[in-house]
């Protein structure tokens, strides 16, 4: 971040720079299965269901992470965790239901999922917090 100030106003923080930096992360994780597990900060949106049916194996017992850095557009990548596990019941309980709705921070652990090594896929392994705080 950086910390701006001009005689005469008030200081003002730059988070664009941490923002790009973290959004490009994420992307150069999403876009290689050879990646190792890595924790971010992001915004992210659940859905209760998954419809990738041509890249995640069992993709009907399993739920969707959204992410990005901007609230509402949540195009970076997206996690997958199963429908009945401790992480959909951490969402439902501690985003106090905003999880369904629209997009809060959250600092997550993802991994590549290889069982399948022809269809690779993100997976939510741990939901560090819910806001920017590791």
């Amino acid at each position: 971040m950086e910390l701006h100030h001009w005689e005469g106003n008030e200081p003002k923080v730059n988070v664009e720079a941490f923002l790009q930096f973290q959004e490009e992360k994420l992307a150069q994780f999403a876009s290689s299965s050879e990646n190792p597990p890595a924790r971010f900060f992001i915004i992210a949106k659940c859905l209760a269901s998954c419809f990738e049916s041509e890249t995640v194996p069992n993709h009907t017992f399993k739920a969707t992470l959204k992410m990005g850095y901007i609230p509402n557009e949540l195009k970076i990548a997206k996690a997958y965790f199963t429908k009945k596990s401790d992480l959909l019941e951490q969402l439902k309980q501690n985003a106090n239901g905003a999880a369904f709705k629209s997009g809060f921070p959250m600092t997550v652990t993802l991994q590549w999922n290889q069982e399948i090594p022809e269809k690779p896929f993100i997976e939510l392994i741990q939901i560090n917090s819910f806001d920017w705080h590791p």
